[in-house]
């Protein structure tokens, strides 16, 4: 058999399992761990590293699957690149490798996803933990630099600004507020890393971040919060709707409160936690999912659902401009961040 790492063993096993539950040989749904909604590339291969022993426990169905499967020969180093694909317009990500099959959100003109493999004109690709998949007709493929570095610090751009290879070859535009990890430096350039792209940006273009910030994703509906120069939570958000956009930019946390009611035209709403950012508006970070609280009160309207919605979804019931969570993340983020802290509101 084939050499694989333990990333490939889980996505093979992850994969064989949907194959043999669509053809009626296994009842269970594929299961190979517990994975949160939102994670990174990087942090999935963390996981798949931690649940090894899991892994190796299955590895006798693995070995059916490779006589079914051509899997490509492993290399004992890490790569220096990762093949990803670029949506050259708008394009659904779907459940399968058929236009008819369900959607489970879109890829945005300009957004990567990782690729895992190619069928019947779709790729196979990486999304929210799962396996989907997405029309070739829309999307291009492209390659990007794996960084073996830790992240040296975080920059967030000043004005739209190009991001470009090692040749010199623009890959694409990060708009004003954009966050972008630091892996090194070369002269007046950043090696960097987005939630889209990975490249080189210029100094000049760049302002420094403190080691913890809280960056708030308008169009992927999720909130990053980072300390000491690493992602340590991801986080489910809803931000405002048409007509009460959350505001874009550089805001420092201003005030934290419990147990406060918030006011506003035709409506009060009970929350656990609230985060305050942007003094000008009124905008908080706060829990919004229904809940009744050990002393009996109730708190929060949405049904805890609502944050398993794509980003197009959670863009029509957004707030009137605050960013909410579920109470487990307000209380998350209340208990470790301050009172100083920088929020980024990104597009």
């Amino acid at each position: 058999m084939k050499k694989l790492t333990i990333f490939d063993r889980v996505l093979t096993l992850t994969l064989a399992t949907t194959i043999l539950t669509s053809c009626g040989l296994k009842e269970t749904k594929a299961e190979t761990m517990e994975i949160a909604p939102v994670v990174t590339y990087e942090q999935f291969r963390e996981i798949t590293e931690e649940k090894e022993i899991e892994a190796n426990e299955e590895l006798d169905q693995i070995e059916i699957i490779d006589k079914a499967i051509n899997l490509c020969e492993e290399e004992d180093e890490e790569p220096e690149y990762n093949p990803i694909v670029r949506a050259t317009s708008n394009v659904n990500i779907r459940v399968s490798s058929n236009l008819e099959s369900d959607t489970l959100g879109v890829l945005s003109e300009g957004c990567k996803l990782y690729k895992i493999g190619e069928v019947d004109g779709f790729y196979m690709v990486y999304y929210n933990g799962n396996i989907a998949y997405v029309s070739k007709d829309f999307v291009r493929e492209e390659t990007e630099p794996v960084y073996k570095s830790d992240i040296t610090k975080l920059v967030y751009i000043n004005n739209d600004t190009p991001i470009f290879n090692e040749q010199g070859e623009t890959l694409g535009t990060l708009p004003q507020y954009e966050v972008c990890e630091v892996y090194g430096e070369e002269g007046n350039t950043y090696k960097v890393k987005t939630i889209d792209f990975s490249g080189n940006v210029l100094k000049s273009d760049c302002i420094d971040l403190p080691t913890e910030v809280i960056v708030v994703d308008l169009s992927e509906q999720v909130l990053n919060y980072y300390k000491d120069n690493t992602n340590v939570r991801t986080i489910s958000v809803i931000t405002g709707k048409k007509g009460h956009e959350t505001s874009v930019g550089v805001f420092p946390i201003y005030a934290m409160q419990r147990n406060q009611t918030l006011r506003g035209e035709n409506y009060a709403s009970y929350v656990s936690f609230k985060i305050a950012f942007d003094g000008e508006r009124k905008i908080y970070i706060h829990d919004s999912d229904y809940h009744v609280d050990p002393n009996g009160f109730k708190h929060g309207w949405r049904p805890l659902d609502d944050f398993d919605k794509t980003a197009e979804e959670k863009h029509q019931i957004g707030s009137h401009g605050c960013v909410n969570t579920k109470y487990e993340d307000a209380e998350y983020l209340y208990e470790n961040t301050s009172v100083g802290v920088p929020v980024i509101v990104k597009h």
